[in-house]
């Protein structure tokens, strides 16, 4: 299933953050191998695919991600945190290592 994100990238792993209890957190707790690729914001790939591996942040990490991923998204990015506070929708943050 393709899915896009918003991702950060710093120091060659990239992070990004979802609803804790979507499908791709559930996936990824089985099964902690994924493929990347560049793409449009509607999920339409621009680039080669590539393995990866994923693994969720603990509470330290995802502060530093939800940090860097609040610098690159901007105003935007904390409306959405707002938005998902407000109705009740844990976050769940993830690191994906290239392989």
């Amino acid at each position: 299933m393709r899915t896009p994100l918003w991702f950060v990238e710093d120091g060659g792993t990239l992070y990004f953050y979802t609803v804790a209890h979507s499908y791709k957190v559930k996936r990824i707790g089985a099964n902690p191998r994924v493929r990347v690729a560049p793409c449009d914001m509607r999920g339409a790939v621009k680039g080669e695919w590539v393995d990866a591996t994923a693994r969720r942040l603990d509470q330290t990490e995802a502060r530093r991600a939800n940090q860097l991923l609040d610098r690159k998204y901007g105003w935007t990015k904390r409306l959405l945190n707002f938005l998902a506070k407000i109705r009740g929708h844990e976050r769940a943050a993830f690191a994906i290592q290239l392989d």
